[in-house]
């Protein structure tokens, strides 16, 4: 397997280990075998989190085992080419070095109005994005914003936002 030149990302498709059905099923399983009836609901609670942590955190992002990169190649014709990535394991299993776990669904909220045309939507998502990647959660860390970059002017985001919908005037 011969890797050719890299282009310009077009998007990034996540693969999973598991799908999310099979995922969640051997998590109730888990849970199953190792839950502790108690009178008490705090202690039950704490148990269940507990549980949850033990087996691996959320389905989403904690799976992740590779990625489908498309990007754009010039070469005479313009081609669709896509990379595959993967762990670096003989072995695929649930494993858990470090689990993503949600922080903060707010960290930044912008309000859209249906006035907005594509270009102003775009400077706006921009504009929160770089405010995004200015907090202190992040500040000091590497935002990939490639891909965001090469799409955001591309997007028809009225179309994606549902704004020429009716009631939403």
């Amino acid at each position: 397997m011969g890797l050719t030149k890299d282009g310009k990302t077009l998007f990034e498709l996540p693969i999973y280990r598991v799908s999310e059905d099979e995922y969640y099923k051997s998590l109730n399983e888990h849970y199953q075998k190792r839950k502790i009836p108690h009178n008490d609901p705090l202690y039950e609670e704490s148990l269940n989190q507990n549980l949850f942590k033990d087996f691996g955190g959320d389905w989403k992002y904690n799976e992740i085992i590779g990625y489908l990169r498309f990007y754009k190649d010039v070469d005479y014709f313009i081609y669709i080419n896509c990379f595959y990535y993967q762990i670096n394991k003989k072995r695929i299993t649930k494993t858990r070095t470090k689990q993503f776990i949600p922080v903060d669904d707010t960290l930044c909220k912008i309000t859209i109005k249906s006035s907005y045309d594509n270009r102003k939507i775009a400077e706006k998502i921009t504009e929160m994005v770089d405010y995004c990647s200015t907090l202190p959660a992040v500040h000091k860390r590497y935002i990939d914003r490639e891909i965001f970059d090469n799409m955001v002017n591309c997007i028809d985001w009225r179309v994606l936002l549902e704004l020429d919908k009716k009631g939403n005037g």
